[in-house]
C-alpha cells in the first residue's frame, strides 16, 4: 500500500522541526536571538513548503530561491548594531541569522527527500556553532577569539561567586528568555 503524500509531508515536517528544535536548543541555551520555537518553525516551513512544492509543480527552483530570500529578511532583521558607548558599532545576531538561514537549508533538503544529507548538515551546524566550545577545536581559532572565549568561560562558571550572586545571574536570565 503506497504511503500519502500527506503522511510523507508530515514526517518530513516532524524530522525537519526536529532538527531545527536541536539546533534553535543550542542558540537559545548560550542566550542568541533566535531559539528553538523559531529555529525549528523555520526549518519545518521550508520542508512543508518544498515538499508540497514537489508533489505539485514540475519544477521548485523558484520556490526555493523564495524561501531563502524570505528567511535571508528574517535574519536581517536579527542583526542588531550596538549604539551603546562602550562597545559602538558592535554587530550583534549575526551568527544566530545564520544559523537561521543554514537550517533554513536543512529543511528544503528534508523538502526534497534528502534525509540523511539534512541530517548531515545539521551536525554541520552544530559542530561550526559549538567550535570554540570543543577543546580539541578551540585552539584552531585566533588569538582574539580565544581571549573572548576565556572571558566567557570565567564569567559564565566562575565558582568563586557567592550564592546571591548566582541567584541574580539565574533570574537576569530568566527574564533574558521570556
Amino acid at each position: 500500500m503506497p504511503i500519502s503524500p500527506d503522511f510523507l509531508i508530515l514526517g518530513k515536517a516532524a524530522l525537519a522541526g526536529f532538527l531545527g528544535f536541536v539546533v534553535g536548543w543550542e542558540r537559545e541555551s548560550h542566550g542568541h536571538a533566535a531559539g528553538v520555537r523559531t529555529i525549528a518553525l523555520i526549518t519545518m516551513a521550508g520542508a512543508v513548503f518544498t515538499g508540497i512544492a514537489l508533489d505539485s509543480f514540475p519544477v521548485v527552483d523558484r520556490l526555493v530561491a523564495n524561501i531563502l530570500t524570505g528567511v535571508g529578511f528574517l535574519g536581517a532583521g536579527m542583526i542588531l548594531h550596538a549604539q551603546s558607548s562602550d562597545q559602538p558599532g558592535q554587530v550583534r545576531g549575526l551568527t544566530s541569522a545564520a544559523a537561521v538561514w543554514a537550517m533554513t537549508s536543512v529543511g528544503i533538503v528534508i523538502g526534497l527527500g534528502h534525509y540523511f544529507l539534512g541530517v548531515g548538515l545539521t551536525g554541520f551546524v552544530l559542530l561550526l556553532l559549538w567550535w570554540q566550545f570543543l577543546p580539541f577545536l578551540a585552539q584552531l581559532n585566533p588569538a582574539p577569539t580565544r581571549r573572548k572565549m576565556a572571558a566567557w568561560r570565567a564569567l559564565h562558571y566562575d565558582d568563586t561567586k557567592d550564592d546571591d550572586a548566582k541567584d541574580d545571574d539565574a533570574k537576569d536570565d530568566a527574564e533574558v528568555r521570556h
